[in-house]
């Protein structure tokens, strides 16, 4: 009896787990400021002449593999309001959050949104 009475806050736990961000960043921001780019989970992006790919999404945050000059890519921790430079560039994380995962091969929903800084 004992088990069972876990056994919600269980599945609560790995529910969770499984949307890649915590529920207060799980949906897409209302707007989107001017020059900001949405990057997708595992999709290289181009930003500022280098490629940007955001992976392993945890609760609030993620992780931007940033790769200049052709250069081997460097993990980068990030979350919202945090700063980044790429090349000469510098971005504000403005937004992370998630659109699911339809399980096929490249259909990973995190996303995080970058805000260039003047």
């Amino acid at each position: 009896m004992t088990a069972l009475r876990g056994a919600p806050a269980l599945v609560l736990a790995v529910l969770v787990g499984l949307t890649g961000c915590s529920s207060e960043d799980s949906s897409a921001p209302e707007t989107t400021p001017a020059g900001a780019l949405v990057l997708e989970e595992n999709a290289p992006a181009d930003v500022a002449g280098s490629s940007v790919v955001a992976t392993t999404f945890e609760d609030s945050g993620a992780t931007l593999r940033i790769s200049e000059d052709g250069s081997p890519s460097t993990p980068t921790e990030v979350s919202v309001g945090h700063e980044i430079r790429v090349a000469d560039e510098e971005y504000r994380v403005e937004a992370i959050w998630s659109e699911g995962d339809s399980g096929e091969p490249g259909g990973q929903g995190g996303r995080v949104m970058l805000v260039p800084l003047p």
